[in-house]
C-alpha cells in the first residue's frame, strides 16, 4: 500500500510539472515593435532610423459571445480587438468582423499543422480589415530560450504553408519574435521587423534583437507605461454622456478633434449602431430601443480609434 501511495504521488507530481507553463500576459503588458532599414559593412550591420509602435493590454476587459477578452490597443489608445488564452492557446477577437481567430498554440508539437492563424503584414491597416491574413502554418522544430525575466520558455519554429519560405518563432508567454501579430514574410529589402521588447507590469520580459542594436539606454526600457490608464486617456479626449442612459448618448470631442465615425457594439460583438462623418464634432445615438446592458463605443478621430463602455438602462 505504501509503494502504491508513493507511485501515485510520483505520477501526480510528474503530471503537475507537465502542465506547468508560462502563461500569456492578461493585463498591463506592452509589445513594442521596432522597424529599421539596415546595411552590411563586412560582418557588421548598421541600422537606419528606427520606427517604434506598440500593442498593449491594460486592465479593461470586454465580453463577446459570453467569453471574456482583454482589450488590445494599438499605441495604447486605439482598440483593435480582444485577447483571451485557454490552456496554451491564445485567441484574438478582431474588431473589424467580431470573429475569433487562433493567434498562437504554444502546446503544438513538431509536425503539427495549424489552420487559419491570424497574422498581419501591416499593423496600422488592421483598422479597416485590409492588413490581415489567415495563414496555415506547420511547426518544424522546438527548443527553449532563456528570456530577460529569467524564465526559460518553449520556442516553436513555425513555417508558413500559405506563404512558402516564411518562417518565424513563437515564444511561449511572449508571442512571435516578429511582433504579436506580425507575419515574417520575406525580407528582400534589408529591412528588419522585430518584437523589440515585451514589458509586463513595467518589467522587461523579453528583448530582441540585442539592446545595443536599437536603443542607447537599456536601464529603463519599460519605464512607467501604465501610469495613465486607457480609460483616462479616452476621457481626456472624448466626453460620452449621459452614462448610463435610456434615451440618447452624446459623443463630443474635448480637444476639437474631428469625429469621423462611431461604432456601437453589443456585449456579443454585434454592431448595433453606425454613425458616419459629422462635421459638428458631436454625434448623438438613440439607444431607446436597445436592450439594457453594457455596450462598447468605437470612436474614429484623426485616423485613430478609441473605445468607451456605456450602460443602457
Amino acid at each position: 500500500m505504501k509503494a502504491l501511495s508513493l507511485f501515485t504521488l510520483l505520477i501526480a507530481c510528474i503530471s503537475l510539472q507537465a502542465q506547468s507553463y508560462p502563461s500569456f500576459p492578461d493585463s498591463n503588458a506592452v509589445w513594442t515593435n521596432v522597424d529599421a532599414p539596415y546595411s552590411w559593412s563586412g560582418s557588421t550591420a548598421s541600422y537606419g532610423s528606427v520606427y517604434e509602435f506598440s500593442f498593449s493590454i491594460g486592465q479593461e476587459d470586454t465580453v463577446i459571445n459570453s467569453l471574456t477578452y482583454h482589450q488590445m490597443m494599438f499605441d495604447e489608445s486605439s482598440y483593435v480587438g480582444g485577447l483571451r488564452s485557454e490552456n496554451q492557446r491564445v485567441y484574438f477577437n478582431y474588431l473589424v468582423d467580431s470573429t475569433e481567430y487562433l493567434l498562437y498554440d504554444f502546446g503544438a508539437d513538431i509536425g503539427d499543422t495549424l489552420y487559419d492563424v491570424f497574422t498581419t503584414y501591416d499593423s496600422e491597416a488592421l483598422f479597416d480589415g485590409s492588413g490581415f491574413l489567415l495563414d496555415d502554418v506547420r511547426v518544424d522544430d522546438i527548443d527553449s530560450v532563456l528570456c530577460d525575466d529569467g524564465i526559460t520558455r518553449r520556442r516553436l519554429y513555425v513555417f508558413s504553408i500559405s506563404d512558402a519560405g516564411s518562417t518565424w518563432e513563437w515564444i511561449e508567454g511572449v508571442g512571435s519574435a516578429k511582433g504579436i501579430f506580425w507575419h515574417a514574410g520575406l525580407n528582400v529589402s534589408n529591412y528588419v521587423v522585430s518584437l523589440g521588447r515585451l514589458c509586463v507590469e513595467n518589467q522587461l520580459v523579453y528583448m530582441n534583437p540585442p539592446p545595443s542594436a536599437f536603443v542607447q539606454d537599456t536601464s529603463d526600457v519599460c519605464g512607467s507605461i501604465f501610469t495613465t490608464s486607457v480609460s483616462e486617456i479616452e476621457r481626456a479626449e472624448f466626453n460620452v454622456y449621459p452614462n448610463p442612459s435610456r434615451d440618447y448618448v452624446h459623443v463630443e470631442s474635448n480637444q476639437n478633434l474631428h469625429l469621423s465615425e462611431v461604432l456601437m457594439h453589443s456585449s456579443i460583438g454585434q454592431v448595433v449602431h453606425h454613425s458616419a462623418v459629422n462635421p459638428t464634432g458631436r454625434i448623438d445615438i438613440d439607444v431607446s430601443g436597445f436592450p439594457p446592458g453594457l455596450y462598447t463605443l468605437r470612436i474614429l478621430s484623426e485616423e485613430r480609434w478609441s473605445s468607451s463602455t456605456i450602460m443602457v438602462e
